[in-house]
Order: C-alpha cells, then structure tokens, then sequence
C-alpha cells in the first residue's frame, strides 16, 4: 500500500510497524564525517554542518540534543569575530560511535 514508508528529511516514518527511525545509511554519514575521524583540529564550518544535519533528526530522536553537546561546546570555542574557517579542537571522544549506530534500529 504506498504511502506507509515516507521518508523525511532526517527520518523515516514507518507506518505500517508504527515506527520512527533514522535511517542506518544517515548513521553511517555521520560516523563517517571528518569531525568524528579527526583527532585534532577540525573546521568550525564542518562542524557546524554536521550539527545542522544530526538536528535533522530531532523528531525521530529526541536524545540527539543530549548526544551533540559536545560538538556544540566544540564549535563555541571559536571566537565570535573569528570565522567559520578557523579551526577548534576535536577528539573521536566528542561522541559515542555505540550510541549512534543504537539510533538507526
């Protein structure tokens, strides 16, 4: 019956099992990014990017403002007449590859 897997922006909604989910490949993305892989510095721009692009998924899962916390304190040590492009501190610790990969079921 069409109209029962409608894909959104961020999510998924699954009528026919009555289901709100991320999908597993917008997971992957994620945990793929350059922030997540980079021990250093990252650009403050790609991080802001990245946390546009999890927000997205707010609806399916309201624990992502929990989980991005620490990519936001991240993103604020750049200083406010500074731009996007200057790099901040990044560790793979900022987030817990398990707890996403949790998301996507």
């Amino acid at each position: 019956m069409p109209g029962q897997l409608i894909a959104h922006v961020g999510f998924v909604l699954d009528l026919r099992n009555m289901r709100i989910f991320v999908p597993e490949k917008k997971i992957m993305k994620i945990l793929d990014s350059q922030v997540m892989q980079t021990h250093g510095h990252v650009s403050g721009r790609i991080v802001a990017q990245l946390l546009g692009e999890i927000g997205s998924f707010r609806v399916a899962c309201p624990e992502v403002v929990t989980l991005t916390r620490g990519l936001m304190r991240t993103l604020r040590q750049l200083p406010m007449h500074k731009g996007a492009n200057d790099h901040v501190a990044c560790s793979t610790g900022v987030v817990d590859r398990g707890l996403w990969l949790r998301i996507s079921r």
